[in-house]
């Protein structure tokens, strides 16, 4: 087996793809490469985030239907409700806490782009309170916003289909 840092760079070779054919499960093309995040490359993603709150993007969905973010933000109040037509989330809580109010049926709905909406409510939402090491899954088509009163740093992953 190769150590984790030569596993980061390791590409995907004819090998492999010649391997998989003959077992039966021809490959059009090579996927994408894979990519490992260490310890110390998200230490050091969660640090940056800290000292300067923003978002980070990891892996763009222009790149796969997966997209990974990493973000980190200080007494953010709710935006609008949020709820897409192709886009599922998965929220993970790296550092500090959050509020995430979830489902419900939303009202004075406008469209953002296709297949996009927002809505200042939703009735019946679920309020949820995340803390560091809590994770929240949220389905495609289920409003969701989220609010921070102290810090948080959290991961966001995006799973895209169309």
């Amino acid at each position: 087996t190769a150590p984790l840092a030569a596993a980061v760079t390791l590409p995907l070779t004819d090998t492999l793809f010649a391997a998989a054919a003959q077992g039966g499960s021809p490959m059009a093309a090579p996927p994408a490469k894979f990519e490992v995040f260490t310890n110390q490359t998200i230490e050091g993603l969660v640090k940056s985030l800290q000292a300067t709150p923003g978002t980070k993007t990891l892996i763009d969905v222009a790149a796969m239907p997966l997209g990974l973010q990493m973000g980190s933000e200080e007494k953010t109040p709710f935006p609008e409700f949020e709820f897409h037509a192709h886009r599922d989330h998965l929220f993970l809580i790296l550092e500090g806490s959050t509020r995430i109010e979830v489902g419900g049926k939303p009202e004075g709905t406008h469209s953002e782009a296709a297949g996009q909406w927002h809505a200042p409510r939703s009735e019946g939402a679920t309020s949820i309170a995340l803390t560091k090491g809590e994770m929240l899954v949220v389905p495609r088509m289920t409003p969701h916003r989220r609010a921070t009163e102290g810090k948080v740093v959290f991961l966001i992953v995006h799973a895209t289909t169309t």
